[in-house]
């Protein structure tokens, strides 16, 4: 004669262990969203926010080794802007960057500078690019493409790179 009381048990594990399972799942697809959607978010809201630098606020001192600009914060709505990130390319193509600490309104334009850019071991300065960087909701730094690019001749005329916006 079988034994009732094993055949309960069988049954009774295997549908704890269905429930089990689908506990996993669900708390997956929770934590997936999380995981993967916040990297588009941040993208999303980086792409959203354009800076220029306007063209008249270019000035290269060479005999100092002296840069200053604007910068201009266009319109696009987006998160508070912590920092922008400045890239500078000199003619021998050596390059370096520099976070400085921004915090640009819609349609409001700060001054940069004066920046000795002999400091970075740069020479004749050929291309200033700039991007966005935001703090995250966790705290942490993120950085946006360039939003713009300008290329500056050896007499000192501006050009809008390949990443120029305008």
């Amino acid at each position: 004669m079988m034994n009732k009381r094993g055949l309960s048990e069988v049954v009774t594990t295997v549908l704890l262990m269905l429930l089990v399972v689908v506990a996993i799942i669900t708390v997956w697809a929770f934590i997936r969203n999380s995981l993967f959607g916040a990297g588009s978010q941040i993208e999303a809201t980086l792409s959203q926010i354009k800076l220029s630098i306007p063209e008249n606020s270019i000035a290269v001192n060479k005999t100092t080794t002296m840069l200053s600009f604007s910068i201009e914060r266009k319109v696009g709505s987006g998160p508070a802007l912590s920092k922008v990130l400045i890239a500078l390319k000199d003619r021998d193509n050596k390059a370096a960057s520099m976070k400085i600490n921004l915090s640009l309104k819609e349609l409001e334009i700060q001054a940069v500078g004066p920046i000795n850019y002999s400091v970075y071991n740069l020479e004749d300065i050929a291309e200033i690019a700039i991007a966005p960087v935001i703090l995250t909701s966790s705290g942490k730094e993120a950085v946006g493409i360039p939003t713009s690019s300008y290329l500056i001749s050896k007499n000192n005329e501006v050009t809008i790179g390949p990443y120029g916006t305008e």
